[in-house]
């Protein structure tokens, strides 16, 4: 991550729980040293980089800033980057599922970490606009079937409607599964 070479220039960087250890360097001025702090605490000096590392479970916000030293011993630029330690998920939604009983991709599910939903709806439906599909959970499986029946090969569409808990978010997600027998 550069920092911005305009003195005093305040920029923004988001990282997700459990990015733990970040590199953060400066392109300087030839003779001059740098001194790093992390919320007013000294990080290391005379170096043009620094790394941190973070706890898994660090959430917040922390304030990195740079100071330059010029080869003459001046205070030069005061860079600054605030970053945002969030929680963060992931949402994996695959887009086939192979119905042949070979015990692989037999069942559709999604994948992911770090939910923790207030609401979710999840329904799939047939090629007419039929709900053929519906769950009030993220840890749901389809088998593939409507009505105790297996469906017809063929491209099925999917809503996902969601708000989460950690983060306030709100997703809608459109998509297909592609049905294989």
């Amino acid at each position: 991550m550069l920092l911005n070479s305009v003195i005093n220039a305040q920029q923004v960087i988001d990282l997700c729980r459990g990015s733990n250890i970040q590199t953060y360097y400066v392109d300087g001025y030839l003779g001059s040293t740098y001194t790093w702090y992390l919320d007013g605490q000294l990080l290391n000096d005379s170096s043009d980089l620094v790394t941190i590392q973070f706890r898994d479970d660090t959430l917040g916000n922390y304030a990195l800033e740079v100071r330059e030293i010029t080869e003459f011993g001046c205070l030069g630029e005061i860079r600054k980057l605030n970053i945002r330690i969030k929680p963060c998920f992931t949402l994996y939604i695959p887009n086939t599922i192979t119905i042949n009983r070979d015990g692989i991709n037999d069942k559709f599910r999604l994948h992911g970490e770090g939910w923790e939903f207030n609401t979710f709806v999840f329904t799939i439906h047939n090629r007419w606009g039929q709900e053929i599909f519906r769950s009030y959970t993220p840890f749901f499986e389809w088998n593939g079937r409507h009505n105790n029946l297996v469906v017809p090969q063929g491209v099925y569409t999917y809503s996902l409607t969601f708000t989460q808990n950690k983060i306030p978010y709100y997703g809608n997600e459109l998509g297909h599964i592609n049905v294989i027998r």
